[in-house]
């Protein structure tokens, strides 16, 4: 036998161990699964906790109405007299956004200080004096370290960080 036909003899024999082992695993895993049987009855069964039972269910727990549907023809004018009125929820109040940037003396308005202050909502930087408003905000005072900022009464007071000009 020459080299060549011995190859194929190695290769033809190794192909079927392979298909049988394949085969075995196939037939052993689609197998029926036999379950060992459990016995109850012995000596552990008195040694197990007793379950306690539990009171029975009481229904009309779940006889809240979750979704109302109203009775085949009735009038939207019925309905909405026996909805209950909600009121809305308050609105927040409204906050002072403005950060300051600088105050300067202006020499052309008799000595006066103004703060610049940039206004990240309409995203522009402005120039205040006191009883100036930039939006809503009023601009109670300015002096040459602090803002004093009122919004629908609420004030605020804005001051240069320590190290600024």
């Amino acid at each position: 036998m020459n080299r060549l036909a011995r190859e194929r003899v190695k290769t033809g024999i190794v192909a079927a161990c392979a298909a049988v082992a394949l085969a075995t695993v196939v037939w052993w895993a689609w197998g029926p699964i036999t379950a060992a049987p459990v016995v109850l009855d012995g000596p552990h069964q008195e040694s197990a906790p007793q379950i306690a039972h539990a009171p029975p269910m009481d229904a009309s727990v779940y006889d809240q109405n979750l979704w109302h549907v109203p009775p085949q023809g009735s009038s939207p004018a019925a309905e909405q007299a026996t909805t209950i009125p909600t009121t809305p929820p308050p609105t927040p109040p409204a906050t002072i956004n403005l950060t300051l940037v600088a105050i300067v003396q202006d020499d052309r308005d008799g000595g006066r200080w103004r703060a610049a202050l940039y206004d990240p909502v309409e995203q522009r930087l402005v120039l205040a004096a006191s009883d100036d408003r930039v939006g809503r905000v009023i601009v109670r005072e300015v002096t040459d370290r602090t803002v004093l900022l009122e919004l629908s009464g609420r004030e605020r007071l804005l001051a240069l960080e320590d190290g600024a000009p």
